[in-house]
């Protein structure tokens, strides 16, 4: 899951039922991929995002929704069920046609425009290195998932930050907007 920060204009996120916190959100989200047939290609929230989604919420700060080129409709769909309780706020999400058909460059200026936000002033957090790199000569923010088994392959320097779990995001936007953000 690609998650774009950006500072904004009004947008807010109350809890609502079923958001009891991360816990809460990941087991429904293991309980729908548990009844999946094929559970090796589907999307699996990583620990923390709800609460990072929310905390983004809070700060009126837009979201937008990056899928993969070989992500399909459906499989889009059932990552927008394991944060229906969040996933409200994402103020853009891109269409499995686009992702497919559209080179980097332009979804992340269609992105820019269709937000209305300038690049320089957007945060792009993605594992994907080809995202990483198109990003960047595009001037946004950077901010690099690394793998799991921490392997490093080359590209946390082309990234602006690097973090090994979603629960650093916050701080890396921190960092970027100043201490304000801060509740």
């Amino acid at each position: 899951m690609e998650v774009t920060r950006q500072q904004s204009t009004e947008l807010k996120l109350g809890k609502g039922p079923g958001q009891a916190g991360d816990g809460a959100s990941l087991r429904a989200a293991r309980e729908i991929v548990g009844r999946q047939e094929n559970t090796a290609s589907q999307w699996m929230l990583r620990p923390g995002t709800s609460t990072l989604l929310r905390w983004l919420a809070v700060r009126s700060m837009l979201t937008v929704l990056l899928p993969g080129p070989t992500t399909s409709q459906d499989l889009l769909d059932k990552l927008m069920k394991q944060v229906e309780n969040v996933g409200d706020q994402f103020a853009y999400v891109i269409s499995e046609e686009q992702a497919v058909s559209s080179s980097r460059e332009d979804i992340f200026r269609s992105i820019s425009d269709r937000i209305g936000i300038d690049s320089s002033k957007i945060m792009v957090v993605t594992k994907s290195n080809v995202n990483i790199k198109e990003a960047r000569r595009l001037q946004f923010w950077t901010c690099k998932c690394q793998q799991s088994s921490g392997a490093n392959d080359g590209y946390h320097s082309y990234a602006d930050y690097c973090i090994a779990s979603v629960n650093e995001v916050q701080h890396k936007i921190e960092d970027v907007n100043g201490i304000s953000y801060r509740q």
